[in-house]
C-alpha cells in the first residue's frame, strides 16, 4: 500500500505522523525551556572584587553571600595570600 494514502479513521496517515512530530519537538523545547527557567531560579549572584587579598577573606565574603559553609585545612587556608578578584 502507498503511504500517503492510507488512512486511518478517514485522516491520511503523513499528517497524523507530521503531527506526531510536531507535537514531540513542542514537548521537548518546553521540557528544555522550563528547565532553564528552573535552573536559573537557583542561581546566585557572588560579587567580590579584591585585591591581595588572603583565602581566608574571600571564603568568608562568598559564605556571607551565598550562605554556604566550606570544609577544608584552617592551616593552608590562612597561609595563602595575595590572592586578586577583578
Amino acid at each position: 500500500m502507498n503511504f500517503y494514502l492510507e488512512k486511518w479513521r478517514g485522516t491520511p496517515v503523513y499528517i497524523l505522523h507530521k503531527t506526531l512530530v510536531v507535537m514531540k519537538l513542542i514537548i521537548v523545547i518546553l521540557t528544555f525551556g522550563l528547565c532553564q527557567v528552573y535552573a536559573s531560579g537557583f542561581a546566585q549572584k557572588i560579587t567580590l572584587k579584591e585585591k591581595n587579598a588572603s583565602l581566608e577573606l574571600i571564603i568568608n565574603k562568598i559564605r556571607k553571600q551565598s550562605g554556604y559553609d566550606f570544609i577544608g585545612d584552617a592551616q593552608l587556608i590562612k597561609k595563602v595570600n595575595g590572592l586578586n578578584l577583578p
